[in-house]
Formats: C-alpha cells, sequence, structure tokens
C-alpha cells in the first residue's frame, strides 16, 4: 500500500561530540575540483548521523550556512563554502552490509563510500567485514557470483553521497541509466536536523504534495509543478512529476534540501566483457563508427570517445613524461579513439568480425584496435579513459598560479539521439569561429560528450563563458541538457534560468523554504542565495 506521509524522526542534539576545525585548518575545505575557491569560519566533521542531526540544528537555530562536502571531487563548485560553516563527511566511509529482497542484491553504505570501494569489494568478494542484513545475503551472493553496482561517473574516488546528490551517471548509463535508478533507500537529515527513511515504491506524492509528519505536528509539502525532462542525461534541477516518489525529490536536489546519511543500492550480476579501443583517422570517422556501434542488436555496454586533440594531449604528455610515461605508443597517430565495452558470449566473434569491417572503411581495422578481456588489463583502459580529464585538470591548476581567478570550464551538454549530428556540427562551428584550444571526450553513447576549454589567460576565459553559454543555448534548443551529470552548483547557475523559466524557479524556490525555511543547507548551490 503507498502513502504519501513523510515520518520525522529526531536524534538528541549534541554538537560537541562533532571535531570542530578553525583557523588555518579550514583552508583544506575551501576548493574542490573546479578550481573556484570559498570562505568558512568553522569546519566540522562528523563520523555519523547523529553528527550532521546535531551540526544543522544547531546551525538552523543560528541561521548560520552550512556547506555538505565530502571528498570534493565535484567540478561545478557544489562543495566550495561561502562564508558559515563546512560540514564534512569525510569520516562516513563504511560500507555497511550485504541484503537480499524479490528483486536481487542490495548494498548499504555511508555517503563517504567510494565507487572505487564498491567495486573492490565486490570484485574481490571482500565481504568479511560486512553485515548480512537479511540472513544468509552474503552466503548466496557468494553461490550466485559476481556482481556488480553498474553506475559509474568519471571520477571513481567520488562519493556515493555526492553522486546521489546530483544523480551523476557516467559511461555505463548508456545500458543501465543514472544513479537515481540504483538507489532503492535513503536516510536523509533535513535542515531541522530531523530526519526521514525513505524507501522506494513506499511514499508517492498524492495530490501534488507530501504531508511532512512528526513529532505532533504535520505539514504540506508540495511538489514542483513542471515535469523534469528524463528524455536525455540530466542533472539540471530538482526532479518532478506526477505522483513522483518521495525518494526522487531529494536524488539530483544537490544538497539543498537534506543531506543524505544512508544509502541502499541495487546490484546487479556481472557479466565478462571485452574492451576495446579502436583508433580512427579523424574525428568524423570515428563519429561514423559509433553510429553503427549504437546499432547493433546487442551492443556494447559504453561507448566513449576521445578527439584528435584528445589523444594529441596525451601523446604530449607522454613524450615529455609528466603523467603518462609508461603507456605504450598509439598504433595510429595523429587519431581519435573510440572505447567501447561488448559482451563475451557466443555471437562475440560474429560481431568482432563486423566491427572489423566498419573499422577498415573508416581507414583503420582491428590491427589498430586495443583489445582486453582481462581485469588489470580492461582497468588500464578506464585509466587510459581517465588520462583526459587529470590532464585538463593539472593544465588548469598550472594556469591558476598565474592568473587566481581562473577555474576550470567546460561544458557538460546531453541532446537527445535525434539531435545528436546537428549537435555535434554545432560544436565544431563553435570552437572554430571561437578560437579556443580545445579537446572533446566522453559518453558518446548517450550523446554526451564533455568539451574541456584550454583558457591561457583571462580573455580566454571570457570567450569561453561565451562559449559555454552559447552551446548550451543550442542544446537546450534541442531538447538537451546544460548539465547531464555534474548538476548545476555554483558555476552554472546561469543555464537554470535558460532550462527553466522565472514560474518554474521560484517554484523551486518555494519547495526549498518548504524543508529548510531559514536557507541554511548549501546557500548558492543550484539556486541564487535567499539569505
Amino acid at each position: 500500500m503507498t502513502r504519501s506521509r513523510l515520518v520525522r524522526e529526531r536524534h538528541e542534539p549534541d554538537i560537541s561530540r562533532v571535531k570542530a576545525l578553525d583557523g588555518n585548518a579550514v583552508n583544506a575545505y575551501l576548493q574542490d575540483e573546479s578550481k573556484l575557491t570559498g570562505s568558512a569560519d568553522m569546519v566540522f566533521i562528523t563520523s555519523d548521523e547523529a553528527g550532521i542531526s546535531s551540526v544543522l540544528y544547531h546551525a538552523t537555530a543560528g541561521n548560520v550556512p552550512v556547506t555538505i562536502s565530502a571528498r570534493r571531487t565535484g567540478v561545478v563548485g557544489g562543495a566550495v563554502p561561502v562564508g558559515g560553516w563546512v560540514l564534512s563527511l569525510e569520516e562516513m566511509d563504511r560500507v555497511v552490509g550485504i541484503g537480499e529482497d524479490d528483486v536481487g542484491f542490495y548494498m548499504q553504505v555511508e555517503p563517504n563510500v567510494t565507487l572505487r570501494q564498491i567495486d573492490d569489494i565486490l570484485r574481490n568478494g571482500r565481504y568479511r567485514d560486512l553485515e548480512e542484513i537479511t540472513p544468509g545475503a552474503i552466503s548466496r551472493l557468494k553461490k550466485m557470483g559476481r556482481h556488480l553496482y553498474p553506475v559509474d561517473p568519471t571520477e571513481s574516488n567520488a562519493s556515493l553521497g555526492a553522486n546521489a546528490a546530483c544523480n551523476s551517471s557516467g559511461s555505463r548509463s548508456y545500458r543501465h541509466g543514472p544513479t537515481r535508478d540504483w538507489v532503492r533507500r535513503l536516510r536523509v537529515v533535513l535542515a531541522d536536523g530531523s530526519v526521514l527513511d525513505i524507501r522506494r515504491g513506499e511514499v508517492f506524492a498524492k495530490n501534488g504534495a507530501f504531508i511532512l509528519d512528526g513529532e505532533g505536528d504535520e505539514r504540506m509539502i508540495e511538489t514542483l509543478s513542471y515535469e523534469f525532462n528524463r528524455e536525455v542525461k540530466n542533472s539540471a534541477g530538482i526532479f518532478s512529476a506526477d505522483g513522483m516518489d518521495a525518494i526522487d525529490l531529494f536524488i539530483g536536489s544537490e544538497g539543498i534540501l537534506g543531506v543524505v546519511s544512508l544509502l541502499e543500492i541495487r546490484l546487479i550480476p556481472w557479466r565478462p566483457m571485452l574492451s576495446c579501443m579502436a583508433f580512427v583517422p579523424d574525428d568524423e570517422g570515428a563519429l561514423r563508427f559509433i553510429d553503427h556501434l549504437k546499432g547493433l542488436d546487442d551492443g556494447p555496454e559504453l561507448i566513449e570517445f576521445i578527439d584528435r586533440n584528445g589523444i594529441e594531449m596525451i601523446e604530449c604528455e607522454r613524450k615529455e613524461g609528466h603523467l603518462f610515461s609508461n603507456m605504450p605508443e598509439f598504433p595510429l597517430f595523429p587519431a581519435a579513439a573510440v572505447m567501447f565495452d561488448i559482451p563475451v558470449d557466443d555471437s562475440l566473434e560474429m560481431l568482432i568480425e563486423e566491427i572489423g569491417s566498419v573499422l577498415k572503411s573508416e581507414g583503420s581495422g582491428l590491427d589498430r584496435t586495443w583489445c582486453a578481456h582481462e581485469e588489470r588489463e580492461r582497468e588500464r583502459f578506464r585509466s587510459f579513459r581517465h588520462a583526459i580529464p587529470e590532464a585538463v585538470f593539472s593544465y588548469i591548476a598550472s594556469r591558476k598560479l598565474q592568473y587566481p581567478d581562473m577555474h576550470k570550464m567546460g561544458t557538460d551538454i546531453s541532446v537527445p539521439e535525434s539531435s545528436s549530428s546537428e549537435m555535434m556540427k554545432c560544436y565544431r562551428d563553435m570552437v572554430d569561429s571561437s578560437g579556443l584550444r580545445t579537446v572533446m571526450f566522453g559518453h558518446m553513447g548517450d550523446n554526451h560528450p564533455h568539451l574541456e576549454l584550454l583558457i591561457q589567460d583571462m580573455d580566454d576565459y571570457e570567450k569561453a563563458e561565451r562559449l559555454c553559454h552559447d552551446l548550451a543555448e543550442k542544446a537546450i534548443g534541442l531538447g538537451g541538457c546544460p548539465s547531464a551529470e555534474h548538476g548545476i552548483g555554483r558555476l552554472k547557475r546561469r543555464y537554470l534560468g535558460m532550462m527553466y523559466d522565472e514560474t518554474q524557479i521560484q517554484d523551486m524556490v518555494r519547495l526549498k523554504k518548504q524543508l529548510d525555511e531559514k536557507w541554511v543547507l548549501n546557500p548558492g548551490v543550484l539556486l541564487e542565495s535567499m539569505r
């Protein structure tokens, strides 16, 4: 039986049990990977849900803004404070246990657990210190064989709490969807310190509202009036749908409605894959090859693209020995690259023959393709894919030494399949007109490449801002989204007004005030601060 009532729990507030930092110790918490820098008066570090509750209770009572922080791997400034307190969840990094229900296995984790931790446990069967949330779950999981959590954002050291806050996705979202589709339960601490325990499929909006009930009082929380765009990868704005599940109110809301203290995530059976990296002479040929991969009956698990500029950047770093000195020479250079995983099954031989034929038509071939089946070699491929953002972060950090106001600039745009070709042409035309140096890489399976702008000075910075704005405007006009997986944060708030009208934004503001009247949680993230 479904319901519309959210029942609040309470912890006894006791901030004295939370670690507190001030002075110079605060400086380590003022930046994330966007390279934006903020300010804060205090940092509180908690190891449990009661600590989160205590800090937020006292912050709301004292009207003090709180920025939520963990690993600070985000690229849109969401963890960069603007005064007040920082609440760090860095010590909440425990994988609690394994459970099983009629759908399958699930894992319970604290918010600072990383994708890498989960992968290590599931890949190597490191279950010894975990709880059996349901009797016999771990022993049955061992018998069933290896499982995986299919969501794989680019940053494997990102925390699961942050992934849920931004509804993050990655290369495997092409087949498996974003974080939202794999979270079955959340515990969420609200701004007043009360706690919600939400299980998917139990609490739904009724007549456009939820009832927030606790300690003898109840409030109606009205949902949003617009329909959230789920036709493309989308992490821009608060989710809304008729009769929506309460858990989806918090997934993707970037921590402005509540702080996740516990997650339960679903697992699926692992199946063997062959990872391939095909080198194609030019970007256009690589994109045509990708179109063919998408048309395969039992197609790839993921499809990733690196343009020629990106391969040249890696090659330059490799030759100079800065980042990738151990990387082998490319079988075709200069070239673009397409990375894809295909299932190892009875159709593999026929599939490889077809792929080889298409590559040959694009001036490449299987002899110019790296392939790997063993886990160690497949991991090297993933590292290769991650080499581009690593090189970009290194470049921007070096430029920031000369230009302190500089931060990372790039796009995070997705469009529908029907508009992919038009958007790629738009990228080429606008980049050529801008004169900026760029690299492109990313998730072409679901039409979501990342364009990174290698700005050299503040004149380039202004050009880059105009280019990103124009590309975002074009994507929205094609039914797409300007922030597909990283969220809006602080750096992309201007895009919110391009995707939503003023009435819809005020709708989000109204919802925020219903759950956080004093605007304490992450002020300035996603929405303009009302403080």
